[in-house]
């Protein structure tokens, strides 16, 4: 009895796990980038404050002439990790993976989630497209005592005037389903002083 309600939980969590993906999906795919042209009165969400390596932003420059959001993200994805090649690395501490400048990520080739972060950030503000940066953790589990900081972004969207999750530590780009928020910030920089103090 005991086995059959544990798998009948396992389906309902995965069908429930294949709609949430496929709402991210729709959700990405409606919005127009042409949408974003109004977006500055969330102009602190657009704001730069380091400019991307520009072997980089030359990959990337015709992204934001893609259909929709989805295809824009998968866009600069793909251009990510051409670049990148088969050489792909993680950051060495929560510093090394937030507080890296860009061109030192872009170098070394990180794929840690505070470096993506950072990374996908700014190339959508550079299109106009409000971002915030999400700091969180995945949340314990019972074999698995020790607890894992993780961030992502969270991306304006202007049909309906929220913002939407998105994880590029994740092929889907959505969010584990045991990652909690704890703090959004502006970007990595706000989060620093946080950093300094140890409240995080």
């Amino acid at each position: 009895m005991k086995e059959t309600m544990n798998s009948e939980f396992s389906t309902f969590k995965e069908k429930n796990k294949e709609k949430d993906q496929e709402s991210l999906k729709n959700i990405l795919e409606n919005i127009k980038l042409s949408e974003y042209s109004n977006s500055d009165t969330l102009e602190e969400y657009l704001e730069i404050k380091e400019n991307l390596p520009e072997k980089f932003s030359e990959k990337i420059k015709d992204a934001n002439q893609e259909d929709n959001l989805m295809q824009c993200l998968l866009r600069i994805r793909e251009d990510l990790y051409n670049l990148y090649g088969n050489k792909k690395s993680n950051a060495k501490s929560l510093s090394d993976s937030r507080f890296t400048s860009l061109e030192g990520m872009i170098d070394r080739h990180l794929i840690s989630c505070g470096s993506l972060t950072k990374i996908f950030g700014t190339a959508l503000r550079s299109f106009n497209i409000p971002v915030k940066f999400i700091h969180g953790n995945l949340k314990r589990k019972k074999n698995f005592p020790r607890r894992y900081l993780h961030s992502w972004l969270k991306i304006y969207n202007p049909k309906e005037n929220k913002w939407v999750a998105v994880d590029f530590t994740n092929g889907s780009l959505e969010l584990p389903s045991n990652v909690e928020e704890i703090k959004e910030y502006i970007d990595w920089e706000e989060f620093k002083e946080d950093y300094k103090k140890g409240d995080f």
